[in-house]
């Protein structure tokens, strides 16, 4: 009776019918204790009701019946992270891809498990293994190419989006990131044909009116820049991205005060929104407020320690200001994150990778010499990480 009973109960969750899975399987639940398919598939009802204290209870259940089964880790580890218990659900889902490396979805919560902890390196290691195995799988490759930016491997990020692009064209979110970036990165003729495009099939969606504002106010459009911005600002008053470009706009523009008001309204909510720390020390970095820049950049690598952006761009501003001990510690700090970094030569262009067996040399020395030129490479100053 029970087995015909499971299986229907797990039809009804395969066509997504929860209520009447859950109206099975809890009264087998209930008297049938050491009857694991039950609570494995109660389990999972339960993580699709979004029910995850629920869902651990008779997860935990299940696993004391059964041993080595990966769609319980799987379903526990989920469960878990959505409780904001981390650490647990990462071992959960580190036992689950070690059972079963070939479900994608267990490295992608494995990736995401990571990524909410600010362990971005660990969260690439994740998913590049499981891409390894599912080459053109869009949720790794899009859980990649998030972990690479909070990272600050920019370069890498932007070629994670453009793989993605090009295995789903129409994926709105990759391609607003990877316009986004290439902004960011001043590839204006690469990004220009990607946000037009964005506005064309997608006019009103805020992404739109965001990268348009950005393209603009790279090109020194203040005024239609400042246009795409009202229109975000009237839909949502608190959207962080548009306030901190009204700011910049704004001072651009001459209003002092009224940027000032921005800014105020930006530092009041970004505390609690780590991934707009970047957008804010850029625009203090744009604008030339260093003190304000190097404070932003102090606090953001507090907040997000598993990004290495924010050290390496406080080694280059310790650098400018001469306090070259500072700049080197914040310089290892990144290449202790990233596990490499790149630098250039000022005289050639050639990009050499250092990793961490050269910290104590570089340091030692302050430069290394150019395998191209011989021209010598001072450190942290000529850092090109992204």
């Amino acid at each position: 009776m029970n087995e015909s009973e499971i299986d229907r109960a797990r039809k009804a969750i395969e066509m997504g019918k929860i209520e009447k899975a859950l109206s099975i399987l809890e009264p087998i639940a209930r008297h049938s204790y050491d009857e694991p398919d039950s609570l494995v598939y109660l389990g999972i009802a339960y993580v699709q009701a979004e029910k995850p204290q629920a869902a651990v209870s008779v997860l935990e259940e299940a696993k004391e019946l059964v041993e080595d089964h990966p769609v319980i880790e799987l379903f526990l580890g989920r469960a878990l992270m959505a409780l904001g218990r981390y650490e647990d659900a990462e071992e959960e889902l580190s036992i689950a891809v070690d059972l079963d490396p070939t479900e994608p979805r267990a490295w992608d919560d494995l990736g995401k498990v990571f990524y909410v902890q600010g362990k971005y390196a660990e969260a690439i290691g994740a998913l590049r293994n499981g891409l390894e195995q599912f080459p053109n799988d869009i949720r790794l490759q899009s859980m990649l190419a998030l972990s690479l930016y909070r990272l600050g491997d920019y370069e890498s990020s932007i070629s994670c989006w453009k793989r993605v692009i090009e295995e789903k064209p129409d994926f709105l979110t990759a391609k607003s990131n990877y316009a986004y970036l290439l902004l960011a990165k001043d590839r204006l003729e690469e990004a220009i044909p990607i946000v037009e495009e964005i506005q064309e099939n997608n006019p009103d969606d805020y992404r739109s009116y965001l990268l348009e504002a950005d393209l603009k106010l790279r090109e020194g459009d203040l005024e239609t820049s400042q246009k795409c911005l009202e229109i975000l600002l009237e839909r949502d008053p608190e959207n962080i991205e548009a306030l901190v470009r009204m700011a910049v706009v704004a001072k651009l523009q001459g209003n002092t005060v009224v940027s000032n008001d921005y800014f105020e309204l930006v530092e009041a909510q970004v505390e609690s929104v780590e991934s707009c720390w970047q957008c804010l020390c850029e625009a203090y970095r744009k604008l030339g407020w260093r003190t304000r820049y190097l404070n932003c950049l102090l606090r953001w690598s507090k907040i997000d320690s598993g990004s290495a952006a924010s050290h390496i761009e406080l080694a280059k501003v310790y650098a400018d200001m001469g306090y070259d001990d500072l700049a080197f510690d914040a310089w290892e700090r990144a290449i202790e994150i990233l596990g490499w970094l790149r630098v250039s030569c000022i005289q050639c262009g050639c990009e050499e990778k250092l990793e961490p067996h050269d910290i104590n040399r570089v340091r030692a020395a302050g430069s290394i010499k150019c395998p191209s030129c011989n021209a010598s490479i001072r450190l942290p100053e000529s850092i090109t990480a992204f």
